[in-house]
């Protein structure tokens, strides 16, 4: 909050992975930056007995609009 509020607390004193943690960062950053209702498709297929997964984007940092899942 931009008051310094305290919103939500879990464990707060038990130490954690760091990657644990920066996920949290990540994903406040794209809620905010994207809103609820962004998504990124990802579609999976079989082709020749391979699985195949193709993602649908990925926003990355300083970019100016979301990505166009589909393109």
């Amino acid at each position: 909050a931009k008051t310094g509020e305290l919103l939500f607390e879990l464990n707060s004193e038990t130490p954690l992975r760091p990657a644990s943690v920066q996920k949290l960062f990540t994903t406040a950053a794209a809620l905010e930056r994207f809103g609820v209702d962004f998504g990124l498709a990802t579609w999976a297929d079989v082709r020749d007995g391979d699985l195949l997964i193709v993602g649908g984007g990925e926003p990355a940092p300083g970019d100016d609009r979301p990505p166009n899942p589909g393109e």
